[in-house]
């Protein structure tokens, strides 16, 4: 039963999203990425632990939270914009899509 509720929810979430504007979509994604990092102790300590390892001598802790917020904020922002990105049409994507460096593939 609890297996179906979840199901359900989530293809509410997944519909709500595909409804919605790409831009609004992306805003959302970006709120949920935040509270992921306040309320996901674990993972904000691992990535605020291996962010330390990696810029523990250039960044300051709270440039180090704050990379380390960024990060989850486009991880949501991500996701997000993947699931209405994945319903939209060619023809309403190529408006937010920008191309550079062709050149440099052949």
């Amino acid at each position: 039963m609890a297996e179906k509720i979840l199901y359900y929810l989530a293809r509410a979430v997944i519909a709500l999203l595909q409804a919605l504007p790409l831009t609004l979509v992306a805003q959302l994604g970006r709120i949920g990425g935040g509270l992921v990092y306040v309320f996901d102790a674990r993972h904000r300590r691992v990535a605020v632990k291996t962010l330390t390892l990696c810029f523990g001598n250039e960044k300051s802790p709270a440039e180090i939270r704050a990379t380390a917020r960024e990060n989850f904020r486009r991880i949501g922002e991500n996701y997000a914009s993947a699931v209405k990105t994945f319903a939209m049409p060619w023809s309403d994507l190529t408006a937010h899509i920008e191309q550079s460096g062709m050149d440099k593939v052949l």
